[in-house]
C-alpha cells in the first residue's frame, strides 16, 4: 500500500471517530454518561461500581478503550446492585441521577455518618450510582405532645396531610421543626399533627361544693377568660320558699373590694337550674361564686346551697 493510500485510510478512521463522539449507543436498562475531561474507562467503570469489562461490552462504538474523548457519550449498563445490609427501623431507597451520601442524607434529615454507617456495602462514600439501593436509617424519634403521629403514605402532601386535619401547613412545620423543606417528605416518615394550638384559651372549669342546707346538690361552672364569660349549672336545689324566698341566685364577686353581683338561676328540666353571665372588668386571681336562695325587694340572700372559690392564674 502506497503512502498516499495510507494517509487517505487513516484520515477514513479519524472521520470515523469522530462521528462515533456523537453517537448515543443504545443503552437498555442503564443511562448514558458524557465523558469528561481526565476521564478513563477504568476510571468510570469504578465511578459507577461495575466491571470494565461489562462498561467495555456496553459500548462496542467505542473501538479502542483506551482512546475515548470529551463530549463523547457512553453507555453505562445496569448492574444488579449490592444489597444493603438489614435496615432496622429504616426504609430502603433507591439511588436517582444526581445523588450523593450528602444530599440523601439530608434530604431524609439524618447524618453522613449514619447515613454511612447503616450501609457498609458501601466501600467509598463518594461513589455511589443510580439504581444502587441504600438503606435509610431511621431519624431521631418524633415527640408529639399536644397532637399525634402520622406515619406518611405514598402519594401524600404537606398540604394534603394539613387539609385532612383542618390545620395549616406553617402549624405542622412548627410542630415538626425537622423538616427542613414542605416539599420533601417521604413514605414511612413520622410526623406530629398538632391538635391543641399553641396559645390554649384560658378555660377554667370548677365545682361547687354543697352546705349542710342540701348535702345532695351538685354544681358546676366554667370561665372563659377570652371571652369573658361565665356558665355555671347545678341539681337538686331545695325549693327557695321553703326559706320564705322566692328565687335561686348566683352570686359573684371578682375582685377583693368589690360588692357580689348578683344573677338569676334560670329554671331547666329533671331539677336543673342554670345561669350565664358576661364578666365586667378585671379579676383576682380567686373569684367567689355562691348559689344561694334570695328574695328580690328588699333583697336579702340565704341560706347558701353551695359555694366555690376558684383559683385562676390569670
Amino acid at each position: 500500500m502506497s503512502n498516499e493510500e495510507k494517509k487517505v485510510e487513516a484520515t477514513a478512521v479519524n472521520e470515523t471517530e469522530a462521528q462515533n463522539i456523537h453517537i448515543r449507543p443504545p443503552c437498555p436498562g442503564g443511562f448514558h454518561y458524557t465523558v469528561q475531561s481526565g476521564d478513563t474507562m477504568y476510571f468510570i467503570a469504578r465511578r459507577f461500581g461495575i466491571s470494565l469489562n461489562d462498561l467495555i461490552a456496553a459500548n462496542p462504538q467505542v473501538r479502542d478503550p483506551n482512546l475515548i474523548y470529551p463530549g463523547q457519550v457512553l453507555c453505562i449498563p445496569k448492574m444488579a446492585p449490592v444489597p444493603p445490609g438489614p435496615c432496622p427501623g429504616g426504609f430502603l431507597y433507591t439511588v436517582q441521577p444526581g445523588d450523593t451520601m450528602y444530599t440523601i442524607a439530608q434530604k431524609f434529615n439524618v447524618s453522613l455518618d449514619a447515613l454511612i454507617a447503616a450501609n457498609p456495602q458501601i466501600k467509598d462514600p463518594n461513589l455511589i450510582y443510580p439504581g444502587q439501593v441504600l438503606c435509610i436509617p431511621a431519624s431521631a424519634p418524633v415527640t408529639c405532645p399536644n397532637g399525634f403521629i402520622y406515619v406518611v403514605r405514598p402519594g401524600d402532601t404537606l398540604s394534603g396531610i394539613a387539609s385532612m386535619f383542618g390545620t395549616t401547613v406553617d402549624q405542622i412545620m412548627a410542630a415538626n421543626p425537622h423538616i427542613k423543606d414542605p416539599n420533601l417528605i417521604y413514605p414511612g416518615q413520622r410526623l406530629c399533627i398538632p391538635l391543641i394550638p399553641t396559645a390554649m384559651p384560658r378555660r377554667h372549669c370548677f365545682m361547687m361544693h354543697p352546705t349542710h342546707y342540701c348535702p345532695g346538690a351538685m354544681g358546676m361552672g366554667m370561665i372563659d377568660i377570652e371571652k369573658r364569660e361565665l356558665l355555671v349549672v347545678a341539681r337538686d336545689l331545695p325549693d327557695p320558699r321553703h326559706f320564705g324566698k322566692d328565687r335561686v341566685v348566683l352570686m359573684v364577686r371578682y375582685r377583693e373590694m368589690e360588692e357580689f353581683k348578683t344573677v338569676e338561676m334560670m329554671p331547666m328540666a329533671h331539677g336543673m337550674m342554670m345561669c350565664h353571665h358576661m364578666m365586667e372588668g378585671t379579676m383576682d386571681k380567686d373569684p367567689v361564686f355562691l348559689i344561694g336562695a334570695a328574695v328580690r325587694f328588699p333583697f336579702a340572700f340565704g341560706p347558701l346551697f353551695l359555694g366555690a372559690i376558684v383559683p385562676i392564674f390569670i
